[in-house]
């Protein structure tokens, strides 16, 4: 079963710490000077994924930094105050992060902290210190969405990018091993759909590609919306499509017959997200609305 984090946006603010420091050559005496910030949260964060981290006793969020995501932070809840408190924040890239990963890709033991950016960039960081370790080149621009998983088996994360060259496969080297220039779309995810034992790659035009083959085993003609999520709703042992379309609907389609399962209507759609929410063995599909911020299940 697959699931995918949470991406909803939200608003904040931010904070500086300062020091009053009469031996600086560069104020004056007295003059308070700025000697660390953070951007606590910051303004339409989660487009790129609130993220948890695997790193045993850490206990922190990782995140975008706000609504042009053009910087990511890391947030620790702290139980007693009960308030998030920020970790870490990155430096300004100039550009998006498009979408945050926790995986191993790297020789590094344990996972690392993925940030892959619009403009085809991946920074590995490690989790605990936040260094970065390595920065991959993949190649590909003006990405609008990405997802990851060990599709061929060999125990390692491949990289799935929708962009301006359509969808390109990249190995965990940031080498492109497959390229569908004609699948596009605003989102995509990743998850055994079918009764075989490979995986399938689901853009929004509609397309279903099976990676082993790189045929397309599946379509919809209206495509699968911009919001999309994967799970075993049926208990087939197969994930089923789940997407929102034109804000309105929320559909589930079956990827193994070609067929839809069911529709219903909601609030304007935002944010999309599945998850066993309240632990009962079950998923909910939980939803951010787009006008007035309230999140349902």
């Amino acid at each position: 079963m697959v699931h995918h984090e949470m991406r909803f946006p939200l608003c904040c603010f931010i904070v500086g710490i300062f020091a009053s420091d009469s031996t600086s050559a560069q104020v004056a005496p007295g003059t308070p000077e700025a000697v660390r910030a953070f951007t606590s949260f910051g303004s339409g964060i989660g487009q790129a994924g609130f993220v948890p981290s695997t790193a045993p006793g850490l206990n922190e969020i990782y995140m975008d930094g706000d609504f042009f995501g053009n910087f990511w932070q890391a947030q620790r809840f702290e139980p007693g105050t009960g308030q998030f408190v920020q970790t870490f924040a990155s430096s300004n890239y100039n550009v998006d992060v498009l979408r945050l990963f926790v995986a191993d890709v790297h020789p590094t033991p344990g996972d690392e902290l993925i940030v892959v950016m619009s403009s085809g960039y991946i920074y590995l960081h490690h989790q605990v210190t936040k260094e970065e370790i390595e920065v991959i080149i993949t190649g590909a621009h003006y990405l609008d969405a990405c997802d990851m998983a060990d599709m061929n088996g060999d125990g390692r994360q491949e990289f799935a990018m929708l962009g301006d060259y359509g969808l390109q496969i990249f190995n965990s080297h940031g080498l492109l091993t497959s390229h569908y220039p004609t699948i596009e779309g605003d989102d995509l995810v990743i998850g055994n759909m079918d009764a075989d034992a490979g995986m399938e790659i689901a853009p929004g035009d509609g397309t279903v590609l099976d990676f082993d083959s790189g045929t397309i085993q599946c379509s919809r003609g209206n495509g699968f919306g911009s919001e999309m999520a994967l799970s075993d709703i049926d208990n087939d042992g197969m994930d089923e499509l789940i997407y929102a379309e034109q804000y309105y609907t929320i559909r589930a389609f079956d990827v193994d017959t070609c067929l839809p399962k069911w529709s219903m209507s909601v609030p304007q759609v935002d944010a999309m997200t599945i998850a066993d929410s309240n632990q009962a063995g079950v998923d909910e599909l939980i939803i951010g609305e787009g006008q007035f911020g309230d999140i349902s299940a």
